[in-house]
């Protein structure tokens, strides 16, 4: 028998790059539902260090509950940590209110479930749940599956304070607007924004269905992501302009796309869009493509004003 032992020096850099990993994650309220109240605490640690604000319900009735009374409100939930399987209404019970109720619908779920419970995955995307884990969860594991949701489309707190601030800014008048994205969160963030601002806002979630409920609608403009299932921003793009060779009229389509290489707007154009934005928006470059492709008045926003406190 033998051992050995290596000095290694500590490097910081890792510290630093978690830190600035989880930083989209700063702020973020989320409500964890479990019926064991400490498998609740270990996640309700695991999130706070991350920088969240975690809260914990007990069970589904009262998670639902909590969600309804909260919803536009500044304690508004951005995140569901449910388990699957908790007696009376279990985890898949409570997305599927969650889901038929328009104030909360939005809201990304994670679900956590036991391995060898047959059809629970296929439960998750009936439902459209962001991330299905097995427990017990790894911290790595699930600040991994939060970062999916939040690191690209990026603060959903910083994104609706945004879209508050701008909005006296902002002179446009009421539009009927098409946002085609296939990501719940991003459904959720350019919808809250743009109902702030007294806009009708319709989510599609793929680009036949855009296609679908612009041939059967009327709008004044789309947000088109480009990247989405079973037909993809550009071959829905394609598909409204042929339907408008017969009709004359013309939709302004704008691409919402993290595809910013060189060359992408040329690509865009030729699909028949009229302009692009890229991700993860700005209101500030939303709110001008709306006033630019709508011909709508649009005022640049000011710099805000700031109070300093006098040293006495």
């Amino acid at each position: 028998m033998y051992h050995f032992t290596v000095w290694l020096q500590a490097s910081a850099g890792n510290a630093v790059s978690v830190s600035a990993g989880t930083a989209a994650l700063h702020g973020v309220r989320a409500l964890i539902v479990d019926d064991n109240r400490t498998n609740g605490r270990i996640l309700e640690l695991m999130l706070g260090k991350w920088g969240m604000v975690p809260s914990f319900a007990a069970g589904g009735a009262s998670a639902l509950a909590r969600l309804t009374a909260a919803a536009g409100t500044t304690d508004a939930v951005a995140l569901l940590v449910v388990d699957g399987e908790m007696p009376t209404l279990d985890g898949f019970m409570l997305v599927e209110q969650v889901r038929r109720q328009p104030a909360i619908a939005g809201t990304p779920v994670i679900m956590l479930t036991s391995a060898g419970r047959p059809g629970d995955a296929a439960r998750c995307r009936a439902l459209q749940v962001e991330h299905c884990l097995l427990k017990p969860v790894r911290s790595a594991q699930l600040r991994g599956a939060i970062l999916k949701i939040f690191g690209s489309a990026g603060d959903v707190e910083a994104a609706r304070d945004a879209g508050a601030g701008l909005a006296a800014t902002v002179a446009l008048r009421p539009l009927r607007l098409l946002v085609a994205d296939d990501n719940v969160v991003n459904q959720m963030i350019l919808q809250r924004i743009l109902e702030k601002l007294g806009h009708t806002v319709t989510v599609a979630a793929n680009g036949q269905e855009a296609f679908d409920i612009v041939s059967a609608g009327t709008f004044d403009l789309v947000l088109m992501d480009v990247q989405m299932p079973v037909m993809d921003g550009l071959a829905s793009t394609a598909a409204i302009r042929r339907e408008e060779r017969t009709s004359g009229s013309h939709l302004p389509i704008i691409a919402v796309t993290a595809d910013a290489m060189q060359g992408d707007k040329d690509r865009f154009l030729a699909a028949g869009m009229d302009g692009y934005i890229s991700k993860p928006i700005r209101p500030e470059d939303l709110f001008a493509a709306l006033a630019e492709y709508t011909r709508t008045p649009y005022e640049s926003p000011r710099p805000p004003v700031r109070e300093h406190a006098s040293q006495t």
